[in-house]
């Protein structure tokens, strides 16, 4: 070392320079270990705030799940009834249409039947109206 610098330095520790800095070097470990435990502290706090909102919702959410696989139950049961009365429901309107069918073609037939039967009578009518017709037309040459 330069002799400029020694001249600051000693080459002997004092006690009383030994007993300073080990004071100096205890109060600044206190303050950081004070400050960390401090941000520890503040930490605790937040934790344990956060475990008083979670744990709350956690339970909420636990309700809320088998609330839902309750609702999904009961979803599909409603649906399995449902579909079952629809197919009820079905197979009836079916059974209802064929019956109308059949009454149509039933009602229709009898109506081909009914207009057959009145062009026939019309004819019949119509040939009896001709030949009396005929007759008061002849007759006077009949008997005249």
């Amino acid at each position: 070392m330069e002799p400029e610098q020694l001249k600051d330095q000693s080459a002997f520790i004092t006690i009383r320079e030994l007993a300073r800095t080990q004071k100096e070097l205890r109060d600044e470990v206190t303050a950081k270990v004070d400050g960390t435990n401090r941000r520890i502290d503040t930490v605790d706090d937040k934790v344990d705030n956060l475990r008083d909102l979670v744990l709350p919702l956690l339970e909420t959410s636990k309700q809320t799940q088998e609330n839902t696989r309750r609702m999904a139950d009961s979803l599909d049961r409603f649906t399995e009834g449902q579909r079952a009365t629809n197919g009820v429901v079905y197979d009836r309107l079916s059974v209802h249409d064929v019956e109308i069918a059949k009454m149509g073609v039933s009602s229709g037939a009898q109506a081909e039947v009914k207009k057959a039967n009145a062009t026939v009578i019309v004819a019949i009518i119509g040939g009896v109206t001709t030949l009396i017709a005929s007759l008061f037309a002849l007759a006077p040459y009949l008997f005249g």
